[in-house]
């Protein structure tokens, strides 16, 4: 989603907890009660973006998880992996790359997979008709009866 949408959508433009660093600063000659409310929002500060980074580890991981390692390999650093990749960037890649799959395309898809066997066939006929449905992986999540 690109920032105008998502400010269409939220009515507020989304932005990034930053780190807070490693201790709080209080400024010069700071008051007992100075020094407690910015300890306090450092505290808080340091939540919300340690929450960012949990959720965007935890999304990242369901999200590659879910779809196969096929189609997101090509972000995949060779040595780190998908460490640097965000879910934004995943989510990018894909309905680029995979796009949008139609009701039609669906039901051929699902027609294909359940048409009767015919013993005069071989057998590797019927483990190919599965392989486009193995490469979108948009067909699993998509509704179509």
């Amino acid at each position: 989603m690109s920032d105008a949408d998502y400010l269409a959508v939220a009515h507020e433009a989304f932005v990034t907890p930053p780190n807070p660093g490693n201790t709080p600063i209080h400024g010069n000659a700071p008051t007992a009660h100075q020094i407690t409310e910015s300890n306090r929002a450092f505290l808080a500060a340091k939540s919300e973006h340690k929450l960012y980074l949990a959720v965007g580890q935890a999304l990242k991981k369901q999200l590659l998880a879910a779809v196969g390692n096929i189609y997101v390999n090509e972000l995949a650093h060779p040595t780190l992996r998908y460490a640097t990749v965000t879910v934004r960037n995943l989510l990018a890649h894909l309905f680029l790359t995979c796009g949008q799959i139609t009701l039609d395309q669906l039901k051929a898809n699902t027609t294909e997979l359940e048409r009767p066997w015919d013993p005069s066939e071989p057998i590797k006929c019927y483990g190919n008709a599965s392989k486009p449905a193995a490469r979108s992986p948009n067909l699993a999540t998509t509704p179509y009866r």
